[in-house]
């Protein structure tokens, strides 16, 4: 089910440094949630407030983007803050309950869910802690998948406006890993109707230094852009690494292309007519109907990742509102 969003976040927001304390603490269990509970409708008014048209809840459950296989499986332990397969897992919780019910119960705007790429899970498959629970890899994400297939389903059922896979694997990993990533990775949709579907192809919100090369999309983009199921595909496109727009020409014609052109890594706002023009020079290659805008990455996708302030993450999002209403008329 496609949805029309013109403008929107990739998930996560920056963490309060109460609840950063709070985890730093050893706070655990009902305090823990609370807190997190708390956090999460702050920034659900933020997002209420900017005028976004779908809304998160920060990610504010996890302390790294994939650390929501811990809430949903026994099995994983966090090594480092990664989570590793240290027995077989074993699920005995649904993210409808961990982050969905929070957001269902206290907004009327559709609510995307973010799921982490069963092949980057995969990668933290190791044979001295792994090795007893799963002989193989793809032993261990073969049953990840499974399980957010599942996780996916429920979702909808519970009534999701929206899911998002995100997918950091593809902008490092060698091309040929890529087929088995995706046979890995895609069926995480299967029997998903019903709901706006996506993929992010992240390159993260790490600062880089402006020596390191460029990796456009384009050796990868005929495979994988067209190598999900999915309604839209979410390219971050905020500095020269990405390349310029040609690798759009292999984006699928039923597929919409999020351009992540607003940087979650450094704190000067971008130029407004800059930014019409960057969505102008990508509708060469996608239809402007078929394009839309958000930040490149979360703000946070790691809770030691904090790169602006929360007063710039309230200014950066509402550019990328007020951008969308003066491209397309509305968000």
């Amino acid at each position: 089910m496609t949805a029309h969003y013109r403008a929107e976040t990739v998930g996560s927001f920056l963490r309060p440094q109460y609840l950063m304390d709070a985890r730093e603490q050893g706070v655990e269990g009902a305090a823990l949630r609370a807190l997190e509970d708390r956090a999460i409708l702050d920034v659900l008014r933020l997002q209420e407030d900017v005028g976004l048209p779908v809304v998160t809840n920060g990610e504010f459950r996890r302390g790294h983007w994939p650390q929501l296989i811990v809430q949903i499986a026994d099995g994983v332990e966090l090594i480092d803050g990664f989570p590793v397969p240290v027995a077989p897992i074993r699920q005995k919780a649904s993210v409808v309950d961990t982050e969905f019910r929070i957001l269902a119960d206290n907004t009327d705007l559709p609510i995307k869910i973010t799921l982490p790429q069963p092949s980057a899970l995969g990668m933290l498959w190791n044979e001295k802690d792994s090795g007893a629970a799963y002989a193989t890899r793809e032993a261990y994400i073969d049953d990840v998948t499974s399980l957010l297939n599942t996780e996916a389903r429920a979702l909808v059922a519970a009534g999701v406006a929206y899911i998002q896979l995100d997918a950091p694997q593809f902008t490092v990993n060698p091309l040929h890993e890529h087929p088995a990533m995706l046979e890995a990775d895609r069926p995480v949709f299967d029997g998903v109707g019903g709901a706006t579907t996506a993929v992010h192809l992240c390159r993260g919100n790490t600062r880089r230094s402006q020596d390191d090369p460029a990796s456009p999309y384009d050796p990868y983009a005929a495979d994988v852009f067209g190598g999900f199921p999915v309604d839209r595909l979410l390219l971050e496109y905020d500095d020269y690494q990405a390349g310029d727009f040609t690798a759009l020409r292999h984006v699928p014609e039923d597929v919409t292309v999020v351009l992540g052109l607003v940087t979650t890594k450094w704190p000067e706002l971008e130029d407004e007519d800059d930014l019409v023009r960057r969505i102008n020079q990508a509708a060469e290659y996608v239809p402007l109907d078929r394009l839309a805008l958000s930040p490149q990455c979360g703000f946070s996708s790691r809770s030691t990742i904090q790169n602006v302030t929360p007063e710039v993450q309230r200014r950066k999002l509402e550019l990328v509102v007020r951008v969308a209403e003066r491209v397309w008329g509305s968000v």
